[in-house]
């Protein structure tokens, strides 16, 4: 997700559907983000949009091979350190 921040332009926006539930690793197969994983996945990003986002199956028991994945539009937070991701984006374009 840093890696996607960092490339998507400061205007840019992300279109994120990951599988929602409570927290699990099903080991070599997949994650669900929960309670706990969802915030640390989404950190340096704001939801400024979701599309099928039902707030009560973020707690709700069932089974991991079940999927809920709603769509999260995502939007970067600009950093506080001189937003790095503006000096990046402008070093790309001079190197072109």
């Amino acid at each position: 997700m840093q890696n996607l921040n960092r490339i998507l332009r400061p205007e840019g926006k992300l279109y994120l559907s990951v599988p929602i539930g409570p927290d699990v690793v099903a080991w070599n197969l997949h994650r669900r983000y929960g309670e706990f994983r969802l915030p640390k996945l989404l950190e340096g990003w704001e939801v400024v949009g979701r599309y099928g986002w039902d707030e009560e199956k973020l707690s709700a028991p069932r089974h991991f091979t079940r999927s809920y994945e709603p769509i999260l539009v995502l939007s970067p937070i600009n950093s506080s350190d001189g937003d790095s991701r503006s000096s990046s984006s402008n070093r790309n374009k001079e190197e072109l």
